[in-house]
């Protein structure tokens, strides 16, 4: 049975809520991620998974041309 996780991710430099797109396809390509959220203005991403690997989650979004660490 799988258990759904959270993980916070903060990113620097979000500029707008059209840079939230990208990051949040990227994230959601990632196996085993179910849903996510981007908020430019909070500067975090919010990804809901079951197990997923968060360097997998950082590595996404620094293929974005962003830096994200876990909160």
């Amino acid at each position: 049975m799988s258990s759904k996780h959270q993980t916070r991710l903060k990113i620097a430099k979000l500029a707008s809520a059209e840079d939230t797109a990208p990051i949040a396809k990227a994230l959601e390509s990632i196996p085993r991620v179910k849903s996510v959220t981007v908020d430019a203005e909070a500067n975090e991403a919010v990804v809901e998974h079951e197990g997923a690997d968060a360097t997998e989650m950082t590595s996404a979004v620094k293929q974005q041309g962003y830096i994200a660490i876990v909160e």
